[in-house]
């Protein structure tokens, strides 16, 4: 029995010794050759002078010049070790059985060890700068203390030095040996056993980190695996690839890839149209899974524009005087580089529309699951740019959407026109491209002022506002008690007295006629203020007014004008009288919308009181509270906002405010 643990511990002492000896082999030398792990330049849009270059400090490395024999023996032996190392990953992934699970990830593990240890372990490092963060405390006594005992230092120059070699080992070369165990860890990453896919996420999300060429590489392939995946398990109903398939999605939202994905003009269609292909896949595992990379990746998604500042004299001095620190100014590659940063915007831009019509017809498709659809309908809304007027197909699916059988489809539908129609708004007050993209553009009833003090603003508050004297109305947002010093901004409003809000941008007039189309359709306001009446499913006891319901009557309203006002006359008239809270809330939610888009003027004064004001006196207060708690919220919503463009409330809302 002696024997034997005598034999066992001279095995395990080998092991251990094989173990250093393999990891400090990067040491030694100081590997050059190879090439960066993906394409780091695009020829198209990146400039290679301005480029940042990894910097390589001197770490003690005892073999520097590649032509000694003992350099060429170590690096022989490292390559060893990679040819092994792939050859027992090309093995274990094919043999993809369950008693293999602790040899993969041992095998992961090793990898990690050969791509990132110069001789030293992540966490070893790890816990040394800890350890030395923590000591300190006990080795200052006073405050500038400069003279410190010798472990001190000795601790210092250790962490100093294991920076250095971690520096080194994330900054070297890769060689065709090093890709191809970076691809075994991606193929690794979808394995069907979980334990496996953990361990080689991690190692991917390091591999990732490195730099944003690496990160390119890691989301490239993963969103190629999962689009083959995905193309193999729609055709092949025999081959499940669920597992496969949640491990891409897994590796995909790990850390900043979303965000660099969405954000490339090489990746971005690739990323939202690998994503929706899986909107066969009716799993709630991966549709939750799915949701929450789509998000990220849409939240990260920014809307670049090149925009030329005004040739001010500050800016133009500010910039002579920035030229003084910087001894050598190239204006030639500064001219490139301008050239080049429009080139990437364009073909961001033209990625992102390109996209946009895909997704679109993914999201028309009678046979999408309605969440991925709530997907591609926020995508859609996200990918909008102020600039270009939207395809007439997505804006009539969007008005299509708020009367959808789902309500969260409908809630997408009308977020995304209120979209449109804001982006409508700036074309139509912007005359500039960086008026528009800097929202400098105002509507032109808007009047900024500055009163003097609380009784100079409530004479000009108090004032008669007709069409042709020149008075402003205001919304009713300013608190008195607070005085006017604490108010800010003050805008009047001037009254429009034309039978529509304003004359719209003229190239969006196709898309407001697409709306229209959709608007005059029989039954669509029915329909629409049937879904308003129902009880809602997220929060049944909720009376508070839905700020987007209110928005979509306010925005029909503000550009259509009185042109649906029957309509809605016609649709709300059944339920007026119904006993039923949220039949009550429907109708103060859409009275609501008609004060805040209608302008008096524009609106016989006798229709518009008998809409509002005698309907509203049916609704008396019940002995539950529930309608008078209905009214708070209506008006509440009304005086919260900054409404633009009607006229000054008149009898209507003081009926309102006396029964709230």
């Amino acid at each position: 029995m002696q024997a034997f643990y005598s034999s066992q511990q001279k095995h395990i002492r080998h092991l251990n010794a094989v173990t250093s000896s393999w990891r400090g082999l990067d040491t030694l030398i100081n590997l050059n050759g190879g090439d960066a792990l993906s394409k780091a330049v695009r020829k198209e849009y990146d400039v290679p002078e301005l480029q940042q270059h990894p910097f390589l400090p001197l770490a003690s490395l005892c073999l520097m010049d590649p032509g000694d024999v003992r350099y060429q023996t170590v690096l022989q032996y490292r390559q060893r070790l990679g040819n092994l190392l792939q050859a027992a990953a090309e093995s274990l992934r094919a043999a993809q059985t369950e008693d293999h699970t602790d040899a993969v990830s041992t095998l992961i593990n090793a990898i990690d060890t050969y791509l990132f240890h110069h001789g030293i372990k992540d966490e070893t490092a790890r816990r040394t700068r800890n350890a030395f963060d923590n000591g300190r405390r006990s080795w200052v006594f006073c405050r500038r203390q400069y003279d410190m005992p010798r472990s001190y230092w000795t601790k210092f120059a250790e962490c100093d030095h294991q920076y250095r070699l971690q520096h080194l080992a994330r900054c070297r070369p890769y060689t065709e040996t090093d890709r191809s165990l970076v691809f075994e860890v991606l193929q690794f990453c979808r394995s069907p056993y979980v334990k496996i896919r953990r361990t080689a996420q991690n190692l991917a999300q390091s591999i990732a980190q490195v730099s944003d060429t690496h990160a390119e590489y890691v989301v490239t392939k993963m969103l190629e695996f999962l689009q083959k995946d995905s193309q193999i398990d729609k055709a092949e109903k025999s081959k499940d690839l669920s597992d496969q398939i949640k491990g891409s999605l897994h590796t995909v939202r790990l850390g900043s890839l979303p965000s660099l994905a969405v954000n490339n003009p090489i990746l971005c269609k690739q990323f939202f149209l690998s994503l929706l292909n899986l909107e066969y896949h009716d799993k709630n595992s991966i549709q939750t899974l799915m949701s929450t990379v789509f998000d990220l990746g849409i939240h990260a998604l920014r809307q670049e524009v090149p925009i030329i500042l005004p040739d001010e004299e500050l800016v133009s001095h500010a910039i002579q005087e920035m030229t003084k620190f910087f001894s050598v100014r190239d204006l030639h590659l500064e001219e490139i580089a301008q050239n080049k940063l429009s080139t990437r915007f364009t073909q961001l831009h033209d990625a992102i529309q390109s996209s946009f019509l895909e997704i679109l017809e993914i999201a028309q498709r009678p046979t999408t699951h309605w969440r991925y659809a709530q997907m591609a309908l926020n995508a859609l809304t996200h990918m909008r740019n102020r600039e270009i007027v939207p395809p007439a197909a997505y804006v009539r699916y969007l008005t299509n959407c708020t009367i959808h059988t789902h309500p969260t489809i409908r809630s997408g539908g009308r977020n995304g026109l209120d979209m449109v129609f804001y982006h409508t708004q700036i074309r139509t007050y912007c005359q500039t491209a960086q008026a528009k993209w800097t929202g400098d553009g105002h509507c032109p009833l808007h009047r900024e002022i500055r009163p003097r003090d609380t009784e100079h603003f409530k004479a000009m508050a108090s004032c008669d506002v007709t069409a042709d004297n020149e008075e402003l109305y205001f919304d009713g947002t300013h608190a008195f008690s607070f005085g006017w010093v604490m108010w800010g901004d003050v805008f009047g409003h001037l009254p429009n007295t034309g039978s529509s809000p304003f004359q719209w941008d003229k190239p969006s007039q196709p898309t407001l006629d697409e709306v229209r189309q959709v608007l005059k359709q029989d039954g669509y306001f029915t329909k629409l203020i049937g879904y308003y009446a129902e009880e809602p499913n997220s929060d049944p006891s909720s009376l508070d007014s839905r700020d987007d319901c209110v928005r979509w009557i306010h925005r029909i309203c503000e550009f259509y004008g009185t042109e649906f006002f029957p309509a809605i006359c016609e649709a709300i008239e059944p339920i007026w009288k119904e006993d039923d809270r949220f039949k009550q809330r429907a109708c103060l939610e859409i009275f609501s919308g008609l004060i805040g888009g209608t302008p008096l003027v524009m609106v016989p004064s006798g229709e518009f009181f008998e809409l509002t004001a005698v309907r509203e006196q049916t609704l008396e207060p019940r002995g539950d509270g529930s309608a008078l708690e209905v009214d708070h919220g209506a008006v509440a919503h009304h005086l919260s906002k900054h409404q633009t463009g009607h006229a000054l409330l008149g009898e209507p809302s003081f009926v309102v405010l006396h029964r709230s």
